[in-house]
């Protein structure tokens, strides 16, 4: 099915007549998403069709991923999944090389193979498997559908099997070699059956396979063979070592770790040329192991009716290197995957696409001789984090241990060229959490197996510094804060007294500590040198309050967040409680006790802090599937800054409840950086609601993901532009851009209630949607322990709540007054300015309805 079910561009080929055959109708959507990573290192893993001009398509682990074609000006192209194979991993794709019109079965152009050795072939319009076989079964086998004959697809497996399939009978031969390890194979684009054979002893084999079979040459080259190719129709000639060769040629490359090497053999088996790659002028020789793919391409046209052909090839250090007629050294296409290992080139229209070891693909056009685009891949992402120092930056640390910083420009992906991502070199681990730093260029990072570290983007090298001492366990949460320590520490070590006090302040912006969150537990650290001590925050929690936390100590911390001001550090616990306490001595200050179940996300207002607003709302979420909103404001009161020894706020109510994902977990709840009044929560229901806090409704639902969202954030420059990620690594892509105007909240279950194609899993969330709307509850007489009686027309959030379940669904532990005597169903979803004006409409209610509440006066 398609990455995202009813917001992706669809694909159709048209046959009407003759004059649109072949033409590619996509229709425009707003939306866009980001393939998987093909971690196959492979060069038949990538395959393309001449006959439809930008339709390509590449093996990423359990699944395919056809790219389409980009709309025009657009660059981006449309990618659509294909799945079905279980626990097969992919080995191989390839396309029919015949026009539309004349593909064997209609609109199935792409065959696959497994490392369990199933061939199939897809329908790339329904993307549904039309015929299969399992003539290799249980062995790692690689596909290739004839050139020349359209009813042929030829395979092969590691044991020396070859079958010929013939699509149209749905009959299959297959011929047994001895000694044969195919790791890769190629069919003759001018000959009936005959067949190139790389083989992982080092030699590659052309083969007649009329009859029984028969070897007819064996080419001797220097490591496992990686790639073989036949030269396409065209002219390409360069220095020959022998006067008489038989055309058409068979380029061979190798994965050694001698000098690279790709050979151009005849079809006699005779050696054309050796084309040393570490020989190139630039090009260092390095004594590593490399895999160097090599393909044929069509160079842009001279206005000669004979096409130029070019050899492909790649260079020690991530180089794309072109051989064309006659030349004695290669031009270097371009140099942008550096120090990269690159597994797989293909041409698809003008455009040649590169596949590295490192999560991004590139095109580069070759009539233009540039960049086409740069897609970056996703194999399931863990956190997020935008920069607040380049607030175009994106930090994404990923299920496949690389953390991605990738530029996201206003029209990013659709009206520029995406930029190559900033990549440091590859952790150990997932990561699982990322952090900027407030004022620097500088990145917090942690993994699943508790290595916290740093990456300074200004500096010029990859390398991350980890720090020596790590947290047993995931590490859930990394954040900037100030240094914190005890009273007592204070005394034997008194901090700096900067007489202006303005370089005092400068110098504790750039010397934040990174604090982090895991094991149920909080520490912080010192970001000079990677031999700094963790220090447990925990134990400074409760050395400054007496041993007042000693009770909570079966509680472990799951969540921190520091405030924009770095005054307040907010604690969230396991068992539902969240404490507020103010830096340096970690005071408590605030305690709120609304939740039922662990703490899963934190969340400040910063346009609070930015614009000095009298109020400082604070967000939460749990795992009881809701998230809840309150106003902190009294905590920036003199009585609260200024006299420490003022009891801490106690709050036992929310202002307002999100609860729109059907009591499922919710996994981040996040401010708008451009509206006050919008936030948005993700859930393990698959979907992202978005919230205006002002009309107190839903107002977008986004549900193109088909698995649970783990992050979100708000496009940094675009408004209405909305990040959600997934921690899918295989059916459905990880990251993807909407525009929340095009998924309003009261239309997007309809829409999909009349799809016939939903699956069993989404229907379930369709119907969770067609719930009753959300109802507002009013508690007469009651106001918030941070409210006073003098601002209670100002806090009508305090007295109206969101739900859309019954009451009688509150998740346990919400510490609120008995429901049948203290709230009271009001109606359907509506606004009231104040809370006098919401009694009378209860006032006004019809006698039949009935009012149970408690006069608390």
């Amino acid at each position: 099915m398609d990455l995202c079910e009813g917001s992706l561009m669809s694909l159709n080929v048209q046959f009407a007549n003759d004059s649109r055959r072949g033409v590619i109708q996509v229709s425009r959507d707003e939306n866009n998403s980001f393939p998987a990573t093909s971690s196959n290192l492979q060069s038949h893993v990538v395959a393309s069709t001449f006959a439809v001009p930008g339709l390509w398509a590449y093996a990423a682990n359990n699944a395919i991923v056809v790219v389409k074609p980009a709309v025009p000006p657009r660059s981006w192209p449309q990618f659509t999944m294909l799945d079905g194979s279980g626990w097969d991993k992919y080995t191989s794709v390839s396309f029919c090389q015949d026009p539309p019109q004349k593909w064997p079965i209609e609109r199935s152009p792409l065959v696959t193979a497994s490392n369990r050795g199933l061939v199939r072939i897809f329908n790339i319009d329904d993307n549904a498997t039309v015929k299969f076989h399992t003539c290799h079964a249980e062995h790692r086998a690689i596909a290739e559908w004839s050139p020349r004959n359209s009813k042929l697809v030829y395979a092969a497996d590691d044991i020396g099997q070859l079958s010929i399939w013939d699509v149209v009978e749905n009959s299959s031969i297959i011929l047994a070699f001895d000694n044969l390890k195919t790791s890769c194979m190629a069919v003759s684009p001018y000959e009936d059956n005959i067949v190139a054979l790389g083989d992982k002893d080092g030699s590659a084999r052309i083969l007649d396979t009329s009859g029984t079979g028969v070897i007819l040459h064996r080419i001797l080259h220097e490591g496992e063979i990686f790639s073989v190719s036949w030269k396409p129709v065209g002219t390409w000639s360069t220095m020959m070592k022998l006067p008489e060769y038989v055309e058409p040629f068979l380029a061979v490359s190798s994965a050694s770790f001698k000098p690279i090497t790709v050979g151009v053999w005849d079809r006699e088996g005779k050696e054309i040329t050796i084309l040393g790659l570490s020989e190139c002028e630039g090009v260092p020789r390095r004594v590593l192991m490399r895999h160097i793919p090599s393909t044929w391409v069509r160079m842009p046209s001279d206005g000669t009716n004979d096409p130029k052909l070019g050899l492909v090839t790649c260079g020690p250090t991530g180089e794309i290197l072109c051989w064309k007629e006659n030349d004695s050294i290669p031009d270097i296409i371009h140099e942008l995957h550096k120090d990269c290992v690159i597994f797989a080139l293909m041409q698809s229209g003008d455009v040649l696409w590169s596949i590295s070891s490192e999560p991004y693909m590139i095109g580069w056009n070759l009539c233009l001789g540039k960049v086409e685009t740069v897609i970056p891949t996703f194999s399931g992402i863990c956190s997020i984090s935008v920069s607040p120092v380049e607030n175009s930056h994106l930090a994404i640390g990923g299920v496949d241990s690389y953390i991605r910083i990738v530029k996201v420009a206003p029209g990013f992906p659709n009206d520029e060229i995406p930029e190559i991502p900033l990549l440091p070199y590859r952790l150990q681990g997932k990561v699982t959490a990322v952090a900027w730093h407030p004022y620097l260029d500088k990145l917090g990072f942690g993994t699943d197996n508790g290595i916290l570290g740093i990456y300074d983007c200004k500096s010029n090298s990859r390398q991350a510094m980890e720090f020596s001492r790590k947290i047993a366990g995931t590490i859930y949460t990394v954040d900037w804060g100030p240094k914190c320590y005890t009273a007592e520490f204070e005394a034997k070590s008194p901090p700096k007294v900067d007489a202006a006090g303005d370089g005092l302040k400068d110098l504790r912006r750039r010397s934040l500590w990174l604090f982090a969150c895991g094991n149920r537990s909080a520490f912080g650290v010192h970001p000079g040198r990677r031999e700094n001590a963790l220090v447990n925050i925990g134990r400074i929690i409760g050395i400054t309050n007496g041993g007042s936390t000693e009770g909570r100590a079966y509680a472990g911390i799951s969540d921190i967040k520091w405030s924009a001001d770095h005054v307040y550090l907010a604690v969230g616990y396991s068992d539902g409680k969240i404490e507020i306490y103010a830096a340096p001595y970690l005071k408590l200050r605030c305690w709120i006790k609304c939740h039922g179940s662990s703490i899963q996300f934190l969340s400040w207002r910063t346009l609070d802090f930015i614009d000095e607003c009298v109020h400082k709302f604070f967000a939460s979420s749990a795992n009881d599937g809701m998230a809840k909103i309150y106003d902190l404001a009294r905590l920036y009161t003199s009585e609260i800054l200024n006299n420490p020894d003022t009891p801490a706020l106690e709050f036992i109510n929310s202002m307002s409840i999100l609860n729109g994902h059907r009591g499922l977990r919710v996994i981040q709840v996040v401010w708008s950086p451009h509206d006050d009044n919008h936030i948005i929560t993700v859930s393990y229901d698959r979907t992202a609601v978005l919230w205006d806090l002002r009309k107190m409704c839903r107002i977008a639902r986004y549900m193109g993901h088909e698995h649970r969202l783990v992050a979100v954030a708000f496009h940094p420059t675009n408004p209405y532009k909305i990040f959600t990620y997934s921690d899918e690594m295989v059916t459905n892509p990880s990251f993807h851009i909407w525009d929340y105007r095009q998924h309003p909240d009261d239309e997007n279950y309809q829409e999909l209630m009349a799809s016939e194609s939903m699956t069993g899993s989404k229907v379930e969330a369709v119907k969770a949607l067609a719930a009753p709307m959300p109802k507002l509850m009013f508690r007469p007489g009651k106001e918030d322990s941070a409210v006073g009686k003098d601002k209670k027309e100002n806090h009508a959030f305090t007295h109206v709540i969101l739900k859309d379940m019954a009451m009688d669904e509150l998740a346990e532990g919400v510490k609120l007054c008995e429901i049948a005597e203290d709230y009271t169903i009001v109606g359907e979803v509506k606004t009231w300015e104040t809370v006098s004006e919401l009694a009378r409409t209860v006032e006004n209610i019809e006698e039949n309805a009935q009012v149970i509440a408690k006069d608390d006066d």
